[in-house]
């Protein structure tokens, strides 16, 4: 595969990195990366993380300014677990009769 791919977990961070080689010849084909990065998150984490940084320019083997060779996608992990809800739905009160005397 030409992109090389590294998950790295570390203080509560979800690192991402891809890379490649450039190219060195005419012949050589271009490659863009687009696989969906979400698909490299592991299992146990992908309900509890949240992206902070994302590469600016696409992934390639292209030499070319809108492209780079490598970047990282930087990722959040929510370690703080949902509580419960405790609260019950609004209900409607009924009007207080009021009697005539």
């Amino acid at each position: 595969m030409i992109f090389r791919e590294e998950v790295i977990v570390e203080n509560r961070r979800l690192i991402i990195k891809v890379s490649c080689k450039k190219r060195k010849y005419a012949l050589e084909e271009k490659k863009v990366y687009v696989r969906d990065i979400e698909e490299l998150i592991p299992e146990n984490l992908k309900s509890n993380v949240k992206l902070i940084e994302s590469p600016q320019k696409h992934i390639s083997n292209i030499d070319h300014r809108e492209f780079s060779q490598a970047g990282q996608w930087v990722f959040a992990i929510n370690t703080k677990k949902k509580p419960a809800s405790t609260s019950h739905p609004h209900r409607r009160k009924a009007p207080v009769k009021k009697k005539l005397d």
